[in-house]
């Protein structure tokens, strides 16, 4: 038990002198501002990735959110057949909820998804296009053929316009082009996003072995005193995870300046059609930003004694103390 403390209190001593030596060595010397500046780039295209990552979710939940079938209604329908019609698309399983909207409340709903068409009809003063419409909103893009095969049923004949199967088959076809094209979009992000963090291990390793070549005497100074591998490796360790760390800063700095300045900059991603996908988007980054950040944050150390191990190894490995063969 003793033998244990003594094992902690040392490598704590270790680690204490080791970041204390990286911290002087990044203070005393102005040779990593070019450093700075390669690792503020990589860190800011990881956190863009990063965004895109979280604004392709978010564009999936707006668009699962917005999958309904709009069943149009002949303006000959008796009112008992429309709320059969009504009664039924509620039992549905694959559909979440159901919803009468007159055609005037259809009108009002279309300003707001497209004005510019709502714009057009006023301006040359044409008749309300719209139907009364029965609205079920689908938990999956498959309900829509359950919701399609129901009402194409000849006891709907006299109920359902005949032009709503061409409008539907036509809004599935966009739905699923558009959700397929989201997701394509969402490994693709992931995948850079993996791109950039080798990217980055391989930069820092370039870094350490940089330093530890200029250096290369008082670290042979250290193996012929005996010091240990975890010994050589704390101060470049903490060199890197220093850079990274300011580099992080700087990079979320620079995302966050640009989050707020956006709505000021390009003001049409919160009307019409964009303004679900941007509150949408909004709400992700609110709540999955912060947590992601800091986890980038703390994951940051590590990332810098990995790449200090890999780039140290061929030293630590080898019997020479001369460090001309890395």
């Amino acid at each position: 038990m003793v033998s244990m403390f003594s094992m902690d209190s040392q490598m704590l001593v270790l680690c204490r002198r080791g970041m204390g030596r990286g911290w002087l060595t990044v203070r005393r010397e102005r040779g990593w501002l070019p450093t700075l500046g390669v690792l503020f780039g990589v860190l800011l295209t990881a956190q863009l990735l990063l965004l895109s990552v979280l604004g392709a979710h978010a564009a999936e939940r707006v668009l699962r959110s917005q999958m309904e079938v709009r069943v149009d209604i002949r303006s000959t329908a008796a009112d008992k057949d429309i709320q059969a019609l009504y009664a039924v698309l509620r039992g549905l399983p694959a559909v979440a909820e159901a919803a009468f909207v007159t055609k005037e409340q259809m009108y009002e709903r279309e300003r707001q998804r497209d004005p510019d068409l709502i714009a057009f009809l006023e301006q040359f003063h044409l008749a309300n296009p719209f139907r009364d419409t029965v609205v079920a909103r689908v938990r999956e893009v498959e309900g829509t053929d359950a919701v399609t095969a129901l009402v194409r049923g000849p006891e709907w004949a006299g109920v359902v316009d005949p032009a709503f199967s061409s409008k539907t088959a036509e809004q599935l076809r966009g739905m699923r082009e558009a959700l397929r094209a989201v997701g394509v979009g969402q490994w693709a992000s992931l995948l850079f996003l993996c791109l950039m963090g080798a990217v980055l291990l391989l930069v820092l390793m370039e870094t350490v072995r940089r330093r530890a070549l200029g250096r290369r005497e008082e670290v042979t100074v250290e193996r012929l005193t005996g010091a240990s591998d975890f010994a050589v490796l704390v101060p470049f360790a903490t060199e890197g995870a220093l850079l990274l760390q300011m580099a992080f800063f700087l990079s979320v700095v620079a995302v966050l300046g640009g989050l707020y300045l956006l709505p000021a900059v390009v003001p049409l991603l919160w009307e019409g059609a964009f303004a679900p996908f941007s509150r949408e988007m909004g709400r992700m980054n609110a709540s999955w930003l912060p947590l992601l950040l800091v986890l980038e944050f703390l994951a940051l150390p590590f990332l810098s004694f990995l790449a200090a191990w890999l780039a140290l190894r061929p030293l630590l490995r080898s019997p020479r103390l001369s460090l001309t063969g890395m």
